[in-house]
Formats: structure tokens, sequence, C-alpha cells
């Protein structure tokens, strides 16, 4: 907010409440519930109706939860931005995973996970598998698992505590999936896209976490990957994005070398958080 305020941009804010760290950078606020998109837009419009002399150029989120509306308010304000319908098939991780491998590209197998379905498939996984939720953030309730009875004592525990987790409140829903565990190593690739190319991109490879869990343990950049692994990476999120019909926006990309090549594991329609703008 401060780089943009510096480079004399006017900042219009849309948040449910007036936020103390982003007073000195914050021109106007608009008041909403954020997972109210028709009142999100409504609001919108009828402020830049009322500030006639202010025109909208763009529209930025830097938090996960609100991606999907980012892309709604931009269609809605005619500017440029990631489709809301392509927002939504990358946030939903399941319909992510389906969709690339109907387009023949490289995904972890998936499975859906309902009650029903855990005890017919238990017994038939390729264990190690991991657990997710459909839609998530910080890798939080994200647990590999070994074996059919700890697959159900996980799905029992975070079915239990689920509820009581601070970000849980931005999760469309708490649908739980599977998908394989890939073994290799992660990296995450952030990527500006304009004009539906890849303007630049540069790679980080994330320290191994502490098992069963995924949260970040560390990070370093540039890459020490060897240099082809590094360009197969980039042909992948390229290849990726390019396939799903971005056209514009920054990204953060997560994947992992799997022994057949690079896999798409997630994709963040927005600046990386923790240290990433300083990596960059």
């Amino acid at each position: 907010m401060k780089r943009l305020k510096d480079l004399g941009f006017t900042l219009v804010c849309l948040h449910y409440e007036r936020v103390a760290f982003a007073q000195p950078y914050i021109d106007h606020w608009i008041y909403a519930n954020l997972k109210d998109w028709a009142q999100c837009q409504a609001k919108v419009k009828e402020f830049f109706n009322t500030h006639s002399k202010i025109r909208p150029h763009g529209v930025i989120t830097f938090w996960e939860d609100y991606v999907v509306l980012t892309g709604v308010l931009a269609e809605a304000l005619g500017l440029i931005g990631i489709p809301s319908s392509i927002a939504e098939r990358i946030k939903n991780k399941y319909e992510f995973r389906t969709w690339c491998r109907q387009e023949g590209l490289p995904a972890p197998r998936s499975w859906r996970l309902a009650r029903q379905d855990i005890i017919e498939l238990k017994d038939t996984l390729p264990y190690p598998v991991v657990v997710k939720p459909v839609y998530g953030a910080s890798s939080a309730f994200v647990i590999k698992v070994e074996n059919p009875e700890e697959l159900l004592r996980q799905v029992k525990v975070i079915e239990q505590i689920v509820d009581n987790y601070g970000l849980v409140s931005g999760f469309k829903n708490f649908d739980l999936f599977l998908e394989e565990y890939i073994q290799g190593e992660e990296v995450d690739i952030d990527i500006l896209i304009q004009d539906g190319t890849m303007k630049y991109a540069a790679i980080t490879d994330n320290n191994k976490t502490n098992e069963p869990y995924f949260v970040e343990t560390g990070e370093r950049a540039p890459s020490s990957l060897a240099s082809q692994a590094q360009q197969d990476f980039l042909v992948m999120a390229e290849r990726t994005l390019s396939r799903l019909g971005v056209g514009n926006g920054c990204f953060h990309f997560e994947a992992k070398m799997s022994p057949q090549g690079p896999v798409p594991i997630e994709i963040n329609l927005r600046m990386g958080g923790g240290g990433v703008y300083l990596y960059n």
C-alpha cells in the first residue's frame, strides 16, 4: 500500500471496517460484507458514481480469501483482471486438479472426500496421501497420512476443530479432499503476466516442511536448482496459466518436481506472502 501511495495513486479500500495499519495510505474507505458480492459491487459502483472525479484504474488484493471477489469487481468496473470464473476454478483446489487432468496437464491424483467415500476408499488409496481443504489457505489442516486408520482419525480431528480456526471465516466451505503425495523439491514461482505474455518469473526454493504437516519452514532465493529444472518449472507454469486463459495478473505459483517432471500444487492469484515481495 505504501508503494502504491508513493507512486501517486489514490487508494480506495473495500473492507468491512477501517484498519489502523492501512490508514496512512488509504484515501477513501468503502464498507461492505466481503462475502456478499452483490453488496460489494453495489457499494463500489455507488462510490464511483458519487465521486465522479475519481476514475478506477485497477483492482488488487493481497489477501487469499478475496481473489475471486477481486475478479468480480474488475469485471463489474470493466477493468483488466483475472475473470471470476477462472479465479473460482483455480481457488477450488479439487476442481483445479480435475481441470488439469482433463486438459492433459500434470496434476496429483485426487479424490473428493465425503464420509461414505472415506469408508469405500480408505483401503484402496495409494498411501501416503494428503488431506486438504478444498478452499484453504496457509496450509491449515493439510496433513499427510500413511494408512487407513490414520486417515479416519485425522479427518475426524479436522471436522471437530475446523470451526474454531481463525482464518476459516474466509473459506467458501469446509469440504475436504485427498490427493496423491508428490515426493520431490517444492518451489514457489512468482509471475507477472501482461497481455498473455510472461513478463517476469522468479523461482524460490522451499525448505523441507516438518511432515506430516506442510507449513513452510523457510525459503531460499534465488533458486539453487539446476538451470534445466528451473526452465522446466517455468514452462509448466506458463503453459498452465495460458491454458487457463489468464491474460493479465500477478501469481504466486506453488509446484513440486516429481520423478515425471514438475507438477502444480496450487496457484495463488496475488503476490505471495511473507518475504516474497522483498525477495523479488
